[in-house]
């Protein structure tokens, strides 16, 4: 996905693990009460039902991966948007 530098997707969770990998830009991950600086190249692993929230301090490209497979996508049902800070 691209996300604009400045784009935020707050705090949240769901039901499905999710492994993100960024490659290209950085981003500040907040989760667990620790922030985590992702830049390319790097990978994170979330936990089901873990709270976590993204801000993008760069332009920047990322692959998720959810298991299981996010239904409420595949269903068209909106989730988490994007803001600008």
């Amino acid at each position: 996905m691209d996300r604009e530098e400045g784009g935020v997707f707050p705090l949240h969770h769901h039901a499905n693990e999710q492994i993100t990998w960024i490659t290209k830009g950085r981003c500040e991950v907040t989760s667990q009460g620790k922030k985590f600086i992702m830049t390319a190249g790097t990978i994170m692993i979330i936990p089901p039902n873990t709270p976590h929230e993204f801000v993008c301090t760069e332009d920047t490209i990322d692959i998720d991966f959810f298991s299981p497979q996010r239904q409420d996508w595949i269903d068209g049902i909106p989730s988490i948007a994007a803001t600008s800070r």
